[in-house]
Order: C-alpha cells, then structure tokens, then sequence
C-alpha cells in the first residue's frame, strides 16, 4: 500500500500524523509526501521525522491544488492500492489493514463479482457527534435505480478523500485525478467516471476516523476559497446532463455551493464566470471524454 499525504500549511497537524502512522500494524507499508509549496516548516519535519517503512519526498514549487499533487503522487507509488490522507486526520492502528481487507473482500463470498475501488471508514467530525454519513455525498449508499447489478452490502457511492482507499489500476486507467477540479468535487467525478467502468466503493462496518469540521467556506480563504468555487463550478459544468442519474452531484452542489457559502461574493461569482470562459475548450474536451466513457459503458 502507498499512502499519500498532501502538505501544504500543515505542520501543526503532523507529529498526530507520524504517531498514527507509525502505529499502523499493515505491512507492507510506504508513505509519498508531496510538498505542495509549503513555508511552515511541514518539509523540514518530514525530513526530519523517519518512519518505521519507507518514505519519499515529492517537491511541487506551486500550490495547484489536490489533485495535481496526487498525480504527482501516483506516478511514484508502488503499492497496489492508495491511501489519500488528510494531515489534520485521527485514525487507528488497524485503518490500513482493515481497508485492505475490505476491498480484498468487500464483494462478499457467492456475490456478483465486482473490481473494487476503493473503501472509507466511517467518519466522526471532530466537535459533532455520530458519523453523517447523509453529509459526505460520495459515501452515501450507492443509488440501485437502473443499475445493471444491485446493491452490495456496505456498498457506497464513493471514497472519502480525507482519509480513504482507491485502487492505483483504477486511477491509471482513468488517468488519474482532474486537475482542474479540487476539494470534494474530484470525489464524485473520480467516483462517477469509476461506475462507468464498472468499479465500485465501500464502507468498512465499525472503523472510524475523525475529522475537523468546518463548513463555512471550507476553511480556505483567498486563493484557496477560490480555487475551490472554480472547481465545483466546473465539476458541475463537466458532468451536468451526461451522469444526471446519480443523484449525489446534486448533493455535492449543494453541499459545496450553498453549505459552504461559496455562492455568497457576487465579486468571486463573477470572476469565476470570466475564468470559466476561459476553461471552455478544456471543459468541452472533458465532456466529450466522459460522453464517450458513457457510450463505452452501455456497450459493457
């Protein structure tokens, strides 16, 4: 397995990281840091802080996003499956080698067989209680409605990107992440382009991590706040009336539209519809690959 940590402005959040790291009791076992442009000292404390299996380093000199930093990543791993992890997540000891046996077995015996994507624990925000799941619209039980098989337990839509499983075949195949789609947005469209190919996402029953909750704007300011209306702007735009049967991009619209605020600045509104005209070449081309994975798909 190859987990991937993405740090930025995260050097409060990384000695919990190396502690749960370190007690992970799945081998084997690499980590791939990708420093996206940090300049709070994250670099300096992973060079400094060894871990019992192997690390590498990969150095971005601008911070683009996520996504470009995973592909970065994806393109040095050598595990079988990805482990994406937020910095600022809390997980057990047993989270790797409970991920990896639920996607090894997450089919089931005498099931319909089925290519595993990937699988997400359950998740307690930090400051709320329980696990809403009806919150996190990429793991929210799969819908049945016109699918060629049903259901399978534990099954969901997607995986969760702050601390979640996918196969590294399948994010090849795909070619990877979107870069232009960032924060949340890259989950469904991973997880949407993924059931085209016949791939499909589970939960694992009783494991838990914990996670900061903070909707209002996301926590990001700036640069960042816009980066992510942009992104959800152009998810939305990419998928809109092509993967409208799968009702979890209606919830991420509004979960990152108005739950997050980010329709609130007629400024940013405005700025993101210039920016948008720009990116129309890349979003026809995009919607043109995934009308053709679609045709793909009805001939399976």
């Amino acid at each position: 397995m190859s987990a991937i940590v993405v740090v930025t402005f995260d050097r409060p959040h990384l000695p919990t990281l190396w502690s749960d790291l370190s007690a992970q009791t799945y081998r084997p076992l690499e980590l791939v840091v990708v420093d996206n442009a940090s300049a709070d000292g994250s670099a300096e404390f992973v060079r400094t802080h060894p871990l019992p299996f192997p690390v590498r380093v990969v150095t971005r000199g601008t911070n683009a996003g996520v996504t470009p930093a995973w592909n970065d990543a994806l393109r040095e791993a050598a595990g079988r499956w990805v482990l994406l992890l937020s910095p600022d997540c809390r997980f057990p000891a047993n989270l790797t080698k409970q991920l990896v046996e639920q996607t090894e077995n997450g089919v089931g015996a005498g099931t319909v067989a089925a290519k595993v994507g990937g699988a997400s624990p359950s998740f307690e925000w930090e400051g709320r209680p329980g696990s809403p799941l009806e919150l996190s619209a990429h793991i929210t039980p799969r819908a049945a409605a016109g699918e060629p098989n049903p259901r399978l337990p534990g099954e969901v839509f997607g995986y969760h990107g702050a601390c979640g499983l996918v196969s590294a075949e399948m994010m090849r195949r795909l070619g990877g992440w979107d870069e232009l789609i960032n924060f949340g947005g890259d989950e469904v469209d991973v997880a949407l382009r993924a059931h085209l190919l016949g791939y499909r996402f589970f939960t694992v029953p009783g494991l838990v991590a914990v996670h900061p909750y903070n909707p209002r704007g996301g926590g990001k300011s700036g640069p960042l706040r816009r980066m992510r209306l942009r992104s959800t702007w152009f998810s939305l735009l990419k998928h809109a009336g092509i993967t409208i049967r799968y009702g979890s991009l209606g919830r991420e619209a509004v979960n990152h539209l108005f739950w997050n605020r980010l329709i609130a600045d007629p400024r940013e509104l405005g700025a993101t519809g210039a920016w948008l005209i720009t990116m129309a070449p890349a979003l026809a081309e995009r919607r043109a690959n995934l009308r053709r994975l679609v045709r793909t798909a009805a001939r399976r």
